[in-house]
């Protein structure tokens, strides 16, 4: 089963539902929302430095100190 086209509904229906659920009464507390950003920030940067080092290890062309 692909999801070809699914995935950008589900994720406009996500951003809906969080800007709509605090018209109905629910909040979403700070400590979650500090906790959540904290762990985003540390897999942005394991997953930029694994593409990183993935990018240096299939590269052609030596690096830029070579003669």
């Amino acid at each position: 089963m692909t999801m070809s086209g699914y995935k950008t509904l589900i994720g406009a229906g996500l951003a809906l539902l969080t800007s709509l659920l605090p018209i109905f009464g629910y909040h979403v507390s700070d400590l979650f929302l500090t906790e959540a950003n904290e762990i985003v920030d540390q897999i942005i940067v394991v997953l930029s430095s694994a593409f990183a080092i993935y990018g240096r290890l299939v590269a052609k062309v030596p690096g830029w100190l070579v003669k």
